[in-house]
């Protein structure tokens, strides 16, 4: 029997998390993936346009979820778009 852990709406077992796309934004940065780190932040800005600052997105339709106006969301994506790369130490 399959047993899928993964459920679009269920707290953490499936829904985007601005949170968790900056920490992989950030890891991409460190090691030089900047393409792909680049494919992150424009996901995570056509969302946060498109739907709000949310606490989490739908993974499928990326309609705003659970929270509104959502703080941590709201600095992550600041924090992006200042391209500050906090925590990657300089070349």
């Amino acid at each position: 029997m399959e047993v899928s852990y993964f459920k679009p709406i269920a707290y953490w077992r499936g829904p985007v998390w601005i949170n968790t796309n900056w920490m992989i934004w950030l890891g991409l940065l460190k090691y030089g993936y900047k393409n792909e780190a680049g494919l992150i932040k424009q996901g995570v800005l056509e969302l946060v346009e498109n739907h709000g600052f949310r606490e989490y997105y739908d993974p499928y339709k990326g309609q705003g979820l659970g929270g509104r106006d959502f703080s941590w969301t709201a600095a992550l994506a600041i924090d992006m778009i200042n391209g500050r790369e906090i925590g990657i130490p300089p070349d």
